[in-house]
């Protein structure tokens, strides 16, 4: 924000008298005019604050085109806390695995076939019903089931 200082408190004081003239026209006294002065004249210096200190990135949009970005020295220092970078694609299908923290549950779980993680997957990571898992899978709700008490028994021998 540019901020040049003479127009602008040429401006304030402008509306400053503007204002007094409003103020006396209501029957304001003298010490509340002043007090609202010195209210503005805080606003005006906060204002002013902010415009001298603060440096925009002016940035349009965070694409690779070269827009002279890689040169601020703001955008290399703040980039990490500006962006949100979505990993959720980079990951495998498994990831979650990596994610448990006592040490037999995460053997138990390594242990098992893809299938059988695939179906703690359905269960555990995207919440699905037995019945939708059946649907996906193309077989009865029993069959899930059936691979769910299997499962049960598996992890029972852990704990």
């Amino acid at each position: 924000m540019e901020w040049n200082n003479g127009k602008e408190w040429a401006i304030f004081q402008h509306q400053q008298a503007e204002l007094r003239k409003t103020y006396l026209a209501a029957g304001m006294s003298e010490e509340q005019i002043k007090r609202l002065y010195e209210f503005d004249l805080e606003v005006y210096r906060g204002t002013r604050r902010e415009a001298l200190h603060t440096q925009h990135l002016n940035v349009s949009s965070f694409d690779d085109s070269d827009d002279g970005l890689d040169k601020s020295p703001l955008y290399k220092r703040f980039l990490e806390k500006i962006a949100v970078t979505d990993k959720h694609w980079e990951t495998g299908r498994f990831d979650w695995i990596e994610q448990i923290e006592r040490k037999e549950l995460y053997r138990a779980v390594r242990a098992l076939s893809d299938s059988d993680k695939e179906l703690l997957t359905e269960l555990l990571i995207l919440g699905l019903s037995q019945t939708e898992i059946a649907r996906r899978r193309g077989v009865n709700k029993a069959t899930v089931t059936k691979w769910m008490n299997r499962l049960k028994k598996y992890f029972r021998k852990f704990f």
